[in-house]
C-alpha cells in the first residue's frame, strides 16, 4: 500500500469518507517508516492543506489513528507515532500484507503462516481432549462431505468449516476469537490461502486421520501429524514462491478494480 500526498479526490462519491481515507494513508505511512517512532506527525492545519480538508475531517481521521494504538496525542502537543510492533493490534494485517500495488510481502505472508500453524496445532491438540460427541460426530460428517466434493470453491468452503469445528472443540474461546479476527481482517485475500490447500499434499487424508486420533483422545499424535502437515506446506510454499507471488498480486488488482 504506497501512499502519497496527492489531494482526495473530492468529486468520487464511491471512494470512502475522507476521515477514513486519510487515516489509511496514515496508517500506511507509518508502517512503511515514512514516519519513525517517537517523531511527530505534521499539525492539523498542515495536513488540512495537504489533503485540502478541514481540520475537523484531519481531527477524525487522526482520532482513528490513535484508537489502532499507532499515534499518541496529548493536547496542545500534536500527536507522536508510536512503535506499531509494540502498540498495534490485529487490524494491521492487512496493511503489512500488501506495501503497495506492486509489491506483496512475502516475508509478512510467511510470519502469518508461522502464526496460522502455532495456532492451528494448538487448537488441534485441545480439541483431541476436548471435543464432544456430538462437535466429533459433526466434525466427521464435514470431513467426509469434503471428501465428495468435486468443486473447488465448495471444497474451499468447507475447508474453513472444518477449521472452524476444530476450534469448536478446542474450547478455547481467546484462539476462536483470534480465528475470527483474522478471517473478518483478511477476508479479501481468502482466496489466497484457501490456494494453500490445492497444493499437492493429501489433505482429504489429513483431516482423516484426524478424525481417527480425535475418537482415540490422542492429541500427541493429533499434533504431530498437523506439524508434518504445516513443514510439508511451507516447503512447497517456499519451492514456488515466484508463483505464489504473481497468484497474489492478480488477486489484489481484481479486488482493486471490484472496490472501483
Amino acid at each position: 500500500m504506497k501512499s502519497s500526498n496527492k489531494p482526495l479526490n473530492h468529486g468520487d462519491p464511491s471512494t470512502q469518507t475522507f476521515s477514513k481515507r486519510i487515516a489509511d494513508r496514515i496508517i500506511e505511512d507509518i508502517i512503511n517508516g515514512k514516519y519513525l517512532p517517537d517523531s511527530k506527525l505534521p499539525t492539523e492545519r498542515e495536513m488540512a492543506k495537504i489533503f485540502e480538508v478541514t481540520r475537523h475531517v484531519i481531527r477524525e481521521a487522526l482520532k482513528r489513528v490513535e484508537s489502532w494504538g499507532l499515534v499518541s496525542i496529548q493536547q496542545g502537543s500534536g500527536a507522536k507515532v508510536n512503535n506499531y510492533k509494540t502498540s498495534g493490534g490485529i487490524e494491521l494485517i492487512e496493511y503489512l500484507i500488501i506495501r503497495d500495488k506492486d509489491m506483496v510481502n512475502m516475508d509478512f505472508i510467511m510470519k502469518i503462516f508461522e502464526y496460522h500453524e502455532i495456532l492451528s496445532i494448538g487448537a488441534i491438540q485441545l480439541a483431541a481432549q476436548h471435543i464432544t460427541e456430538e462437535e466429533l460426530n459433526q466434525f466427521e460428517r464435514l470431513v467426509k462431505k469434503r471428501g465428495a466434493c468435486t468443486d473447488c470453491e465448495e471444497k474451499a468452503g468447507l475447508t474453513l468449516d472444518i477449521s472452524r469445528a476444530i476450534l469448536e472443540g478446542s474450547k478455547n474461546t481467546c484462539i476462536q476469537l483470534t480465528f475470527n479476527s483474522v478471517i473478518r481482517i483478511s477476508h479479501k485475500f481468502l482466496p489466497f490461502f484457501n490456494l494453500t490447500y490445492s497444493i499437492p499434499l493429501d489433505y482429504q487424508k489429513f483431516f482423516e486421520r484426524l478424525v481417527v486420533f480425535f475418537k482415540e483422545r490422542d492429541y500427541e499424535m493429533a499434533a504431530l501429524l498437523s506439524t508434518r502437515y504445516f513443514k510439508e506446506t511451507k516447503h512447497y510454499f517456499i519451492e514456488n514462491k515466484s508463483y505464489f507471488m504473481q497468484y497474489f498480486r492478480d488477486l489484489i488488482l481484481n479486488v482493486d478494480n471490484n472496490s472501483e
